[in-house]
């Protein structure tokens, strides 16, 4: 996500109202998560689009 903004663990906590940059480091880590509300909130922050779309091919 900080390579499609540009953003240093640092400012991308400020973005998003956490107290430090270590929270942004743990969901990088994997050791915390983020919503699905907080990837939306980050890609509306900085005009970045995904489309998500239905395989049709897939066989069930």
């Amino acid at each position: 996500m900080r390579e499609w903004t540009g953003l240093t663990q640092e400012e991308l906590a400020k973005e998003l109202g956490y107290k430090n940059y270590h929270t942004v480091k743990q969901i990088e880590k994997g050791v915390n998560k983020f919503t699905f509300h907080t990837l939306l909130e980050i890609l509306n922050n900085h005009d970045i689009e995904i489309i998500i779309q239905k395989n049709e091919n897939k066989k069930h």
